[in-house]
């Protein structure tokens, strides 16, 4: 590898060595870290470093000279060009997405847990535990039922680019759900007059309809009708369809099947019996909380801690009907609490 002599700024025929966090490769040019976007493990690129910090280099490929058998055309080539956040394994399979996120899982558990840290986990839950499985919808693309954008100077939605404040406008979603697709928002779209530059925006699209567009602090609905900060959804799991309600502008798993997948997970392996006591951190509007709740029934015990009060707010209401003993405290979640 070498440095061009026409710019300082762009580094020959770099090496990828391991999936990192956050999308990138991790190399090293002279002795020093260099994190690479746009490149796969073992692929030989030309790298741009894009930014400089006192021990380690951000970059980006700018040409592949050894491709990866795992490369494929970006999913997304509006932000594949741009540069904006959001798809930053879309040149990759999505069978290899998952193999990369399984590494990086255990490449984290050894580096912030210590070196021990990796096989003790391994030892107790297994290999298999560790790994990155497909969603029971395991769609590549229009799988976000929630996005998050900002209002151009020409009012229009935009991104902004990686590790920068510049904002690019968007013309395309690809990992949007369709009916948030159906909106027309992206590009010059007729709801242009509800939008103000610098202004903050976000679409949800709950499965069973009833669409909400945040602008702001204001609400709308898929008709451009102002409506309250609320969304409704419906969570099927355990053979049965629960029912949530949260903030429009507040958070809920943005994968389409995240939420049900995901307490089939947390009941599997929490394992709770009638009559058991539990207690959830960082519990949210009360997801797990509800399911734990209906396994648990009248004998059983449930406390839960969340740092949002709006949030506990929605859980309490949530949880209306089922019958457990509950304790649903708003409150810092760590060492101190």
């Amino acid at each position: 590898m070498h440095t061009n002599g026409e710019s300082p700024d762009i580094i020959k025929q770099v090496r990828a060595l391991r999936p990192a966090h956050g999308g990138t490769c991790f190399s090293l040019v002279d002795g020093r870290p260099l994190f690479i976007s746009g490149a796969i493990p073992e692929e030989l690129v030309d790298v741009r470093v894009d930014s400089r910090r006192s021990k380690v280099s951000y970059g980006s490929a700018i040409n592949i000279l050894e491709p990866s058998e795992h490369r494929v055309a970006h999913i997304w080539p509006e932000a594949a060009a741009s540069g904006v956040g959001g798809a930053d394994l879309g040149h990759v399979a999505l069978e290899y997405q998952r193999e990369w996120k399984t590494e990086v899982i255990k490449d984290q558990l050894a580096r912030v847990g210590g070196a021990n840290t990796l096989e003790r986990v391994v030892g107790s839950v297994g290999e298999s535990a560790l790994q990155v499985h497909p969603a029971s919808d395991p769609r590549g693309l229009n799988w976000r039922t929630r996005v998050d954008f900002e209002v151009s100077p020409a009012r229009r939605l935009a991104m902004k680019k990686e590790n920068s404040n510049e904002l690019v406008e968007i013309e395309t979603m690809p990992l949007a759900v369709e009916p948030i697709l159906e909106l027309g928002m992206l590009g010059d779209t007729p709801w242009k007059q509800y939008l103000r530059p610098g202004k903050k925006v976000r679409i949800v699209a709950p499965g069973d309809g009833g669409r909400r567009v945040v602008i702001g602090n204001q609400v709308f609905n898929g008709a451009n009708r102002r409506v309250g900060d609320r969304a409704d959804w419906q969570v099927r799991a355990r053979g049965t369809v629960e029912k949530f309600s949260v903030a429009a502008s507040g958070f809920w798993q943005a994968h389409v099947s995240a939420p049900a997948d995901l307490v089939e997970l947390v009941l599997d392996g929490a394992r709770v019996q009638e009559g058991d006591a539990v207690i959830e951190l960082y519990a949210g509007a009360g997801l797990f909380t509800k399911f734990l709740g209906r396994e648990l029934g009248p004998r059983g015990a449930i406390v839960s801690i969340e740092g949002s009060k709006e949030a506990v707010g929605y859980a309490r209401e949530n949880l209306r009907g089922v019958e457990v003993d509950r304790d649903l405290r708003a409150g810092r979640v760590n060492s101190k609490s």
